[in-house]
């Protein structure tokens, strides 16, 4: 290749083929919500797919409520032995 031509490519922007659609009228636009994929008919395979996302999600959300009130139980009991051990140093005074 020769140096004009080497010139050349460097100087022009690079462009790919999503960049220059020839033949695009406008702007492909979406409502919000879309993703662009058709919708599925309500058949039984989509309910029971949504039935058993509902059942995984409240699921763990259990689980997570489970957890806070482990949390919270612990909090207590380490609040109830600060304070039996704050009484203990008065009234040691």
């Amino acid at each position: 290749m020769s140096a004009p031509m080497r010139l050349f490519r460097a100087s022009r922007p690079v462009v790919n083929a999503a960049q220059t659609a020839r033949f695009s009228v406008a702007a492909r636009t979406m409502k919000d919500g879309d993703t662009g994929a058709p919708r599925a008919s309500a058949d039984a395979f989509t309910k029971r797919e949504a039935a058993s996302e509902s059942m995984y999600v409240h699921e763990k959300e259990k689980e997570k409520a489970e957890a806070l009130r482990a949390k919270i139980q612990k909090g207590e009991a380490q609040l109830k032995q600060d304070k039996a051990d704050m009484d203990a140093l008065q009234q040691k005074k």
